[in-house]
């Protein structure tokens, strides 16, 4: 054998060698370290096409483009849009949208969740009690506690639950105007 196919051969044997011992998933593994990261979590779908689409299951979706529109469909997703005007829906799951650079649209489709850089659309859910009797009423998330705070803005489409706190005496009637 020539020197050239010799080391043709070793080098044939050489990657031979790295498949069967699996290294190969080497590069993959090294590939999902390079992903970026939304709340911390490493990407488990990354696009720069125009509509993003999660999975029924959790997902951590980043978007790579400017002006998208990215939809998680189903689970706990975690969902970061990139620079410029996204629109971010979230699906059924208990979602954490940050809408990053930009001015971004998050809509709260179906379960819970919460918003971080995210614009409008608002809304003012404001709490008015009514009759002689005393207490109180708090909201989920935090940010109405009537008595003090009777008034907040919350984005389009966000779930908000309020609880009733009559006090020793007084009775909680029903809710009105909804």
């Amino acid at each position: 054998m020539t020197g050239t196919m010799a080391r043709r051969a070793q080098a044939t044997t050489v990657a031979a060698l790295f498949v069967l011992a699996g290294l190969f998933t080497l590069a993959s593994e090294a590939e999902a370290r390079r992903r970026p990261k939304c709340f911390g979590k490493r990407a488990t779908i990354v696009s720069k096409k125009r509509v993003v689409k999660g999975t029924n299951k959790a997902d951590v979706i980043v978007g790579r483009k400017r002006s998208q529109r990215i939809y998680g469909r189903g689970g706990n997703d975690l969902i970061c849009g990139g620079g410029g005007k996204d629109r971010i829906y979230g699906g059924s799951g208990n979602d954490r949208i940050d809408g990053g650079k930009g001015s971004d649209l998050c809509y709260q489709q179906g379960g819970t969740g919460s918003f971080r850089s995210c614009a409008g659309p608002k809304r003012t859910l404001t709490v008015a009690t009514d009759g002689s009797g005393a207490g109180a009423v708090a909201s989920a998330p935090a940010g109405i506690s009537c008595g003090v705070d009777c008034s907040r803005s919350y984005l389009d489409g966000y779930n908000v639950s309020l609880t009733p706190s009559p006090d020793p005496g007084s009775v909680f009637a029903g809710w009105d105007g909804a």
